[in-house]
Parts: C-alpha cells; sequence; structure tokens
C-alpha cells in the first residue's frame, strides 16, 4: 500500500491493519506518526538516538538505524515473534504526555502567549 493522503477517520483502522510502525528517519524534529501508532497500542520501532530515549523512553523498541544491517535484523527478530508486543507496557504515559489533544492544548497556549498583548516594557517594542 502507498498513501499519500489518508482520511483522518481511516489512521486508526491502518494501525489496527499494521503489525509494527517503523520510524526509519535518523533525525525527526518529534514523529507524531509514531505517538499516534501508540495510541492504538501498534508496537513501534525507532531509530536509536538521544530525542526519541528522552521523549519516549522505553515505550518504543529503538534500533541505531545508522549501523548497516541493523534494522534489517531488528525486524527480523521483532517480526518471528508474533504478534509484536510492544518492549513496555505503559506507551499510554508517552501518549498522555504528547498526544493531540494534549499538544493542541499547549500549541493554543503558546499562540495566545505570543500573540497577545506586549509587555509595554520590552525592548522589542
Amino acid at each position: 500500500f502507498r498513501y499519500t493522503e489518508v482520511d483522518s477517520g481511516r489512521i486508526g483502522e491502518l494501525y489496527g491493519a499494521a503489525d509494527l510502525l517503523v520510524s526509519a528517519a535518523l533525525d525527526e524534529s518529534f514523529g507524531m506518526a509514531v505517538v499516534e501508532a501508540m495510541s492504538t497500542g501498534l508496537p513501534v520501532l525507532v531509530h536509536d538516538n538521544p530525542h526519541f530515549r528522552a521523549l519516549l523512553g522505553d515505550a518504543v523498541h529503538r534500533v541505531d538505524m545508522a549501523v548497516p544491517g541493523a534494522l534489517a535484523a531488528a525486524l527480523q527478530r521483532l517480526l518471528s515473534s508474533s504478534p509484536v508486543t510492544p518492549p513496555a507496557q505503559d506507551a499510554r504515559a508517552a501518549v498522555a504526555r504528547f498526544g493531540w489533544p494534549v499538544l493542541r492544548n499547549a500549541y493554543l497556549d503558546l499562540y495566545r502567549h505570543v500573540a497577545g498583548p506586549r509587555n509595554q516594557t520590552s525592548e522589542l517594542n
């Protein structure tokens, strides 16, 4: 399958049909797809970097994808066990911190702060 645009109502259905979400990017600004997948209980495999370790802890499978063959070996290992299970039972903690409802409110608060009345003593005025 190749989707370039997915109706938001079908996202859960597509994650439900998957065994594993792989985010193969070596550099990722955040990875909302990772959190979406975790929210459905889908196991996730990401590049082992400080960013994902700090954000997601042990709630995801990690592998150093910069090492040739490491991704293939991890996929073989993970997909040989049926079904693939998340490494930590409580991926919900990461979802609770980074799910859309939480992020939406945080972004709205940020925009309100930035667009709000300017401090008259600011040097930028």
